[in-house]
């Protein structure tokens, strides 16, 4: 009797955990229990969040809350970026372009100018093409600045001009328009790249940080003594001139390069083209790089022959990329740094919807951030078998965003927006919640 009943039981607990194991959610019924989930889930209370869950095979919403309402989007702004540039770029950039002035057979001069490619110098990028270009010309070298960007866009912190993060846009960027400050030791005469500006590097052993530049001139003060690991590196925006740009592109290739303000013929013009725009756009998106993000938009009005301007750019794409979008995208910059900026999830999903319906899932899991794997995302949203969510992340003080795709453990592809805001401290406790949400959900469909 007694081994009767234990095989009885032993058989209904069998058939249990088959059950749970193999439950899954129909599209459709997730409503209630999301809602339960995302009220009970430590994390996510105390401050005003939204939330749409999407899934494109069927069209149909999983979920959503607050999901029509305004959120501060921060860098799920570069999504935009993403798009707009997939839509009016090619397949590399343009770094150069120039025209010849004289008789090519007895040292004619070559003129060029910028385009907004940030490509150039960049530390990321080996190539120097376009340096030699430069080095091979044999007649002289005009640098033409063509008409100047607004240095910062509108709604960014005027007080953090001096942090890598916030770097003046321009025409023709070189090293990322930023200094780097690199020590292997304390001695003062470390790397500074582009050393063209340690002429413009002091120590003063008074200050209270390692080093920092005057607001608003290239002038650079150190204390060396403030280093408390080796090695060490700083990077700080500098100031952009065309003075500046065309010293730095002289000490780099060894030729002087001269300033010419004149008025040239551009529309007849040859062009020396750069990187992969693929390979921007994955920084612009694993790293959340903000200077890519502004020169991807430039180099998109390059592209559009009108008006060489950020404010044009959104302009003219709210009104053709994005005229059908649930709720109009208050759009400000390409990078987030912009506090003007409002979008709301359900728009973020419109958005990635179509992404992926005109790029497919394999190019997603290139560009995006994969979660445990890569980018912003590296140390969150690991799954046992690889990265289940590839997304975008945003933060500024007292917001943070995550927008992107989640695959389910059953192959389904979801797509999500989670947008906070108006919370105190810090985020870690907005990304575990979210992390146990999303987990679940990967879990459950």
């Amino acid at each position: 009797m007694f081994k009767k009943s234990f095989l009885y039981l032993s058989l209904l607990a069998l058939l249990a955990i088959q059950s749970c194991s193999t439950h899954k959610i129909a599209v459709g019924d997730g409503a209630s229990w999301l809602a339960r989930e995302l009220k009970s889930t430590e994390g996510l209370q105390d401050h005003d969040f939204g939330f749409a869950l999407y899934d494109p095979a069927s069209s149909k919403w999983l979920y959503r809350r607050k999901a029509d309402k305004y959120f501060t989007p921060a860098s799920n702004t570069k999504i935009l970026t993403l798009y707009t540039a997939l839509h009016y770029l090619q397949d590399s950039t343009e770094t150069l372009r120039y025209t010849h002035r004289g008789d090519p057979s007895t040292g004619d001069t070559l003129i060029f100018w910028g385009t907004g490619d940030p490509s150039l110098l960049y530390h990321d990028f080996t190539s120097e093409h376009v340096l030699d270009f430069l080095r091979s010309h044999e007649g002289p070298l005009y640098y033409a600045p063509r008409e100047e960007v607004k240095k910062y866009g509108p709604g960014w912190a005027w007080d953090d001009y001096p942090y890598r993060y916030q770097v003046e846009k321009s025409t023709l960027p070189v090293y990322g328009n930023r200094v780097t400050f690199s020590r292997l030791s304390l001695a003062l005469d470390g790397q500074i790249t582009p050393d063209y500006f340690r002429q413009y590097v002091i120590e003063n052993p008074e200050q209270d940080v390692f080093v920092k530049r005057l607001p608003d001139a290239n002038s650079f003060e150190m204390n060396a003594l403030l280093i408390d690991a080796l090695p060490f590196e700083k990077e700080i925006p500098f100031v952009v001139s065309p003075y500046e740009v065309a010293s730095i592109l002289s000490e780099i290739i060894g030729r002087k390069v001269e300033l010419d303000y004149r008025f040239h013929d551009k529309e007849n013009y040859e062009v020396i083209h750069g990187v992969p725009l693929d390979s921007l756009y994955q920084i612009m998106m694993h790293d959340s790089d903000n200077f890519i993000a502004e020169q991807l938009l430039l180099l998109c009005a390059n592209e559009m022959h009108e008006e060489y301007s950020t404010k044009y750019v959104i302009k003219h794409t709210q009104n053709d990329l994005f005229a059908d979008v649930p709720d109009a995208f208050q759009w400000f910059d390409g990078s987030g740094l912009s506090r003007y900026n409002l979008f709301t999830p359900r728009s973020l999903v419109w958005l990635l919807d179509k992404l992926q319906e005109e790029k497919g899932l394999d190019y997603i899991r290139e560009v995006f951030a994969g979660g445990g794997e890569s980018g912003t995302i590296e140390g969150w949203y690991a799954g046992s078998k690889g990265p289940y969510v590839f997304a975008k992340t945003g933060t500024l003080r007292n917001h943070h965003c995550l927008s992107g795709y989640l695959i389910t453990e059953s192959g389904k592809t979801l797509i999500f927006s989670f947008m906070h805001q108006n919370y105190i401290g810090s985020s870690i406790q907005i990304k575990e919640g979210m992390q146990s949400i999303l987990e679940s959900i990967h879990m459950k469909y």
